[in-house]
């Protein structure tokens, strides 16, 4: 009996064993399937994280690289150019090393709107001169022309002025251009009065009408950087003040006119206006009876010209300007004894006045083939003919003080195919050379030339003191430049 007792006992221990056991397993495999799809869910959400990630990081990427192209974009608009020349220059007075640089930068802001400027670092400075030092001489003083004569570095060009500053617009108001700021701007066929690539300094704004026939308009103060006008004493410059006397630039406001009207295919008719605005002119009276009488005048400059540009082959162009002064020069002189009575007064009769001619202009160029920019090898040559009158002298008296009165507009302002100054008569030759696409050797020779010239005499005639002025001409010396240039 106690036997099967314990039997029973040892089976009924087994039999829960087995019991706990099978409730177990079902316990951990519950446990097993409940873990499972968490892991799952997990790796999934890390693998939804990392796609996020790489998302966004791509987008930066992609941002960063937008933003890059971008900016190269915003460089690319920023066009930086510039040209350098050095310039060898001989005439009976000797030789001369001269060089201009120049600095420019262009920006398209949109399809319409563009921005434009370009610094004159030099315009035909002489070696050995710096503008630099020529601002420490006090030149608000009557001692101004001894220290020109003196001092040579006040004749430098070296000040680094910004000739051009401007914003173009295209196809606004009517017109096919507009331009605001200060610019250049190129008058007749062959530029000798101005040119736009050899100069700016003109502060105003113009309208450009037409695709084939254009005409430009505009107003403008051309005075930006012209000099005050010499008064010459007894064979001494003195610049811009003189006892009570002041004087203004000789050409500021004005209105002008710009037209090119093509005639079939090889012929181009030019047409040219400027009339600067009426109010002072470059003199004004002081009634100082020991210097000069001014004849005010309405304006300096009252421009009229046409010109021709012709092809007459595939080799041979002609181009030409003739132009006009229509201001009234005129001068006051002591006709009888000196009373230093200004003019209008109960002693005019002893004054003369003396009217000048309008003043006149004339450049014919035949041309040759013609060097190009960024076409090596390419040549050309001309032959020119220029007549242009004398400055007129104005303001003579018993002590012989005048100022010159020239029609042409800046040293510096006409074409570089150009040779003008004023009272020249005569040839001239020339030729370019492109050494390379971006380099040029230039060359111009003007020989058997007059030079016309104002002089003035005092002296007793019947009796009397009488001033006059007598145009002369006298043989001009030759004059040879030769010049390299590069832009980049």
């Amino acid at each position: 009996m106690k036997k099967n007792r314990k039997f029973k006992k040892c089976c009924s221990l087994a039999l829960a064993g087995l019991i706990a056991l099978e409730l177990s397993g079902t316990a951990l495999a519950a446990e097993s399937i409940t873990t499972v799809p968490t892991l799952e869910e997990e790796l999934a959400t890390l693998e939804r994280q990392l796609a996020e990630l790489e998302n966004s990081l791509q987008m930066e990427q992609d941002k960063t690289v937008e933003q890059k192209k971008e900016a190269d974009n915003k460089l690319d608009k920023w066009n930086i150019s510039g040209d350098i020349r050095v310039k060898w220059e001989n005439s009976e007075a000797g030789g001369k090393w001269k060089e201009r640089a120049r600095l420019s930068v262009n920006n398209d802001i949109n399809e319409k709107m563009s921005f434009y400027t370009r610094w004159s670092m030099m315009e035909d400075n002489e070696f050995g001169l710096s503008d630099h030092f020529a601002h420490k001489i006090n030149t608000n003083n009557t001692n101004h022309s001894v220290a020109k004569t003196v001092y040579p570095d006040l004749g430098a060009t070296d000040s680094g002025w910004v000739s051009d500053a401007y914003l173009k617009v295209k196809d606004s108001f009517g017109a096919n251009e507009i331009v605001v700021g200060r610019f250049g701007q190129t008058f007749g066929a062959t530029g000798f009065w101005a040119d736009e690539d050899a100069y700016g300094g003109i502060d105003g704004i113009k309208m450009t009408f037409g695709n084939k026939a254009k005409v430009t308009i505009g107003y403008a103060d051309f005075g930006a950087n012209l000099d005050y006008p010499d008064f010459t004493s007894k064979n001494v410059q003195t610049n811009d003040y003189l006892g009570d006397a002041y004087l203004v630039k000789p050409l500021e406001e004005a209105y002008f006119l710009n037209a090119t009207i093509p005639i079939g295919n090889a012929v181009t008719l030019h047409g040219m206006m400027l009339k600067e605005k009426e109010g002072d002119s470059t003199r004004h009276t002081t009634g100082d009876a020991y210097i000069p009488y001014y004849d005010e005048m309405p304006s300096d400059y009252d421009l009229r010209g046409v010109g021709v540009t012709a092809k007459l082959d595939k080799n041979f162009t002609f181009v030409g300007d003739y132009m006009v002064n229509a201001a009234n020069h005129s001068i006051y002189m002591a006709n009888g004894t000196w009373g230093g009575n200004k003019v209008g007064s109960a002693e005019e009769g002893r004054y003369v006045r003396q009217e000048y001619d309008d003043q006149k202009a004339l450049y014919l160029s035949l041309r040759y083939k013609g060097a190009k920019w960024g076409d090596q090898g390419s040549f050309g040559m001309n032959l020119d003919y220029r007549d242009i009158d004398a400055a007129t002298r104005s303001n003579m008296t018993a002590g012989a003080y005048y100022s010159l009165n020239s029609m042409l507009y800046n040293p510096y302002s006409s074409s570089d195919n150009t040779l003008v100054s004023d009272g020249i008569k005569g040839p001239v030759i020339g030729f370019q050379y492109m050494i390379t696409k971006d380099i040029m050797l230039q060359g111009m020779h003007a020989f058997n030339n007059k030079q016309s010239f104002y002089d003035y005499d005092y002296g007793k005639v019947n009796g009397n003191y009488t001033a006059h002025s007598d145009l002369k001409t006298e043989d001009a010396s030759n004059y040879t430049f030769v010049s390299l240039s590069a832009r980049f």
